[in-house]
């Protein structure tokens, strides 16, 4: 071993480094070879055969000079020893793609299912109705909404992990954005539980005669629908820095980032739109959403499926293979 370019090797004379396990058969010894440095510190790529009865993980400080590495299988009778940094990344990334579709899912449910079919653009009255027929279908929306907060928060806290390397202070911005983002959101679904004190109350509010409480109810609602677009302008915020960390990084096809950065132009617009012209909101509406929402599932599904390119090391380049 020497230089920059060091060489490892295990000889089958060598006793076990598992814990509890013999040294067992090593007849597939492999020459080990760095494959890039980093900041005058070599990054390891490993390959080896199967020891022994090791099982699925292991630690080899004796021989790899304390690097922690993550036994997966490839073919049968043969294991890849890679970095458990590279090993831990690719589930993080599959969490996070699975939060990601509980997210897409929820808020397909929560907006698309149960609002969606509730509420009567510019008829309080019918939309009055139609809350205390669906009463249970509107609370169901609520609850599924609040819920889908928890894997929101654990996508953006992940997601800005894996890519933080590639850009610390992008990174850091892009989870201040969907952290305000979320809180936003959390506090206006408060206005969506106004409907439902409207029927539940109905003695202690019989100073107000049923057109008031109609009117009072679909204020609230729109008021969501207001506090919900903050929430979204802040979350293109993050939509937009992860996609440009994605072209960046490469950890994730460049296709990918520049749909995210799209869907991040898109939801501000129609923020934008929604403030400075609800006639033009709703002309836009949904149709403007779509490339967000096919951003955000091809994230995530490629997140579940691929997790990220584990051959490529944030903000240090291509590794090449030993």
């Amino acid at each position: 071993m020497g230089g920059g370019d060091p060489h490892f090797w295990i000889y089958d004379t060598d006793p076990s480094t598992y814990p509890g396990q013999d040294s067992g058969p090593r007849s597939d010894v492999q020459q080990f070879r760095a494959s890039f440095a980093d900041h005058g510190r070599a990054t390891h790529y490993f390959k080896a055969g199967l020891y022994g009865r090791a099982g699925m993980s292991a630690r080899c400080d004796a021989y790899l000079k304390n690097i922690r590495i993550y036994r997966k299988w490839t073919l049968p009778g043969r294991w890849t020893l890679v970095p458990m940094a590279q090993a831990r990344a690719t589930v993080l990334a599959r969490i996070a793609g699975v939060s990601y579709l509980l997210v897409i899912v929820g808020g397909l449910f929560a907006e698309g299912v149960a609002r969606g079919s509730l509420i009567v653009p510019g008829d309080a009255a019918a939309t009055a109705d139609a809350i205390a027929d669906g009463e249970s279908l509107w609370r169901w929306g609520l609850a599924v909404h609040l819920v889908y907060l928890i894997p929101a928060v654990v996508v953006n806290v992940l997601v800005c992990h894996l890519f933080k390397p590639v850009g610390p202070t992008l990174a850091r911005l892009a989870l201040v954005f969907s952290l305000v983002s979320v809180t936003i959101e959390g506090a206006s679904l408060l206005q969506l539980y106004v409907p439902l004190l409207m029927l539940e109350e109905g003695d202690a509010l019989a100073a107000l005669d049923d057109p008031q409480r109609q009117a009072l109810s679909y204020l609230a609602v729109r008021l969501f629908s207001a506090g919900f677009g903050l929430a979204l302008a802040f979350f293109a915020g993050f939509c937009a820095l992860i996609g440009v960390l994605i072209l960046r990084s490469q950890l994730v096809p460049r296709v990918i980032g520049a749909l995210m950065v799209a869907a991040g132009g898109c939801y501000f617009l129609n923020t934008l739109a929604l403030v400075v012209s609800p006639r033009l909101s709703d002309l836009i509406f949904p149709a403007i959403l779509l490339p967000c929402l096919l951003g955000e599932l091809s994230l995530a599904l490629w997140f579940v499926v691929k997790g990220v390119r584990t051959n490529l090391v944030a903000g240090r380049g291509p590794a090449h293979a030993p």
